[in-house]
């Protein structure tokens, strides 16, 4: 039987910047937009099976590739999957204390800001000072969404600044084109690699979040429209549950 790591990841970010989108695209390769926010959090998983029976890795999605994987029985040391639980949270930071409790055991935070939006680059430092709280010894990975958009309102020299600061790995990727999205997936598999060999990730029976089901969704979400005040805001007729 395969090795299997299981990994916590919080994806943080302001409300827009396109963590939904971006999950949706790596875990399911489509693209779908919406204009509703999430309020709380959802949890999503993803299978990456890492077959490093050659001298580059070979990552097969979702197990996409399970026939192949019969004719490699005899490489099992050489294959391993990691279980990645994904909790997709709230950008508004009005639910900071609804969300901030899942940052805890998340190994590794992956920060995303749109780069057509100067103010969620600046709230970076927000979210992984919030991050920081729960779990001090963390990994950054920062990830600048929308790269297909021309209106690009971040600049590389401000990128580059801020990644300097934070020592951590940095991709550009476009949720709607796909665009770099099996680069930011393989910067997840060398991060949880890192944490693998250094001890803080085991085997899926030491690790705690084992339990959890193959497919968790049970939030609210609020649409944009709506324009709430924070008097009205938990009027049930205005939202969904899914």
């Amino acid at each position: 039987m395969t090795n299997v790591y299981n990994s916590k990841i919080i994806v943080l970010g302001d409300t827009g910047v396109g963590k939904t989108a971006l999950l949706n695209r790596l875990i399911h390769n489509q693209y779908q937009y919406s204009p509703i926010a999430t309020i709380g959090v959802d949890m999503l998983t993803y299978t990456i099976i890492v077959d490093k029976s050659d001298k580059s890795d070979k990552i097969n999605q979702n197990n996409k590739n399970n026939q192949n994987n019969k004719k490699n029985k005899n490489k099992k040391k050489d294959k391993y999957s990691y279980q990645i639980y994904f909790w997709d949270t709230s950008g508004d930071r009005r639910f900071i204390h609804l969300t901030s409790s899942y940052f805890e055991n998340s190994v590794i935070a992956i920060v995303i800001f749109d780069l057509i939006n100067e103010s969620s680059f600046s709230d970076i430092d927000y979210w992984i000072d919030q991050y920081y709280k729960y779990y001090p010894s963390g990994t950054i990975i920062l990830v600048g969404n929308k790269s297909d958009l021309l209106e690009k309102k971040v600049s590389q020299e401000m990128i580059d600044k801020k990644i300097e600061q934070l020592k951590c790995s940095y991709i550009e990727v476009s949720a709607n084109t796909g665009y770099n999205i099996n680069e930011l997936e393989q910067s997840i598999v060398n991060e949880l690699g890192k944490l693998v060999e250094s001890g803080v990730i085991k085997l899926s029976s030491e690790y705690q979040y084992t339990s959890f089901p193959n497919s968790f969704t049970n939030i609210i979400r609020l649409s944009n429209n709506d324009n709430q005040d924070n008097d009205s805001f938990w009027d049930c007729s205005k939202c969904t549950i899914s």
